[in-house]
């Protein structure tokens, strides 16, 4: 193989019906200077034969077969494997487009980021982001340019992006084991802060493909709250640690915290999978929660915006009922066919 300048990280659980889809849109491009490392995190189906099918048949595919330890260690195996000069991850149920590879070559000839961003499409949800990527794009300076990837959730998952492996090498940067909710948003902040340059591109090279994933039926998580803390609390010594300036600090942690205070509405929901929304039911939960989100990460007078005010006001006061309110009004009709069940 040529001296490999993507490698192309694919963590693989149960994936039968979607593999093969995912191999083939990267496969079809023929770069012999692209490895495609797959990860298979103990499926038990048939995605095992498929793999070494592949890797029989294509000299830049390499497998790598563990007992099953989550996405987190999946990617962190690959990681580990990868020889490339960029690092891309793609998802065993998405695929990319035809010009995948093409695309981030011109991206990177024009301007060799430490940090490219294009665009996803999410099959069947029909999102139009031209707008917020052109405000990315006319965004002069790379705090500015941190900012408006972070509060855009953007900077939340690692398809779609291509890093630097020298980076993510000299700064020890991996995915969090234990954490399964934020793991993806952890590691790709923590290289975000770490970027001297990033570019933004809108288009469209990355395909999510939600026909088989129904997350809301997924079992309850009893400590969805934890999960949720520890990912922004850790998102917040990650920049405070870093070598940003203060000002630069306190803009993101702002958004960090607006982030904590927005958290309160999905752990409410999450009660909403085991049956009907009851207030004098989960009474006593919600104030736990509201007592874990009630610390700001920042000084307690400044605010992200004018709902990040009032939601850290309602936090402050204990209202959790009007907070239990807005999270039925607003996410009570996606749950609404499991309560039929009941």
């Amino acid at each position: 193989m040529n001296q490999i300048k993507y490698s192309v990280i694919i963590p693989v659980y149960n994936a039968e019906k979607t593999l093969k889809r995912c191999l083939d849109s990267l496969l079809g491009q023929k770069r012999e200077d692209a490895e495609i490392i797959l990860i298979n995190d103990g499926s038990s189906d048939r995605s095992r034969e498929i793999i070494e099918g592949y890797e029989r048949q294509h000299p830049n595919v390499r497998a790598v077969h563990q007992e099953n330890a989550g996405v987190s260690a999946a990617r962190n195996r690959g990681l580990d494997e990868a020889k490339g000069t960029y690092i891309t991850f793609v998802d065993s149920d998405d695929y990319v487009s035809d010009d995948y590879f093409r695309v981030m070559d011109e991206a990177g000839e024009k301007e060799d980021c430490d940090l490219i961003v294009f665009a996803k499409d999410v099959a069947g949800q029909g999102i139009d982001e031209r707008d917020l990527y052109k405000k990315m794009c006319a965004a002069e300076s790379l705090q500015e340019k941190r900012k408006i990837l972070l509060s855009s959730r953007i900077i939340f998952q690692p398809p779609y992006k291509r890093f630097r492996r020298e980076i993510i090498e000299n700064e020890h940067l991996r995915f969090i084991k234990g954490m399964y909710v934020g793991e993806d948003f952890n590691f790709c902040f923590a290289y975000m802060l770490e970027c001297r340059s990033i570019r933004i591109e809108y288009r469209k090279i990355y395909f999510i493909d939600v026909s088989e994933n129904d997350s809301l039926s997924r079992k309850y998580r009893s400590d969805i709250d934890t999960q949720l803390q520890w990912e922004i609390k850790e998102a917040a010594k990650t920049l405070k640690n870093s070598r940003l300036n203060t000002d630069e600090k306190k803009d993101l942690l702002t958004v960090l915290d607006y982030f904590m205070a927005r958290n309160i509405f999905t752990c409410i929901a999450e009660t909403f999978k085991t049956g009907k929304p009851s207030y004098r039911k989960n009474k006593e939960k919600y104030g736990e929660i509201c007592s874990r989100f009630n610390t700001p990460l920042y000084k307690p007078d400044v605010y992200y915006s004018k709902i990040h005010f009032l939601l850290r006001l309602l936090l402050y006061r204990r209202c959790i009922f009007p907070l239990y309110l807005i999270t039925r009004t607003v996410k009570g009709r996606e749950f609404q066919k499991y309560w039929k069940k009941e």
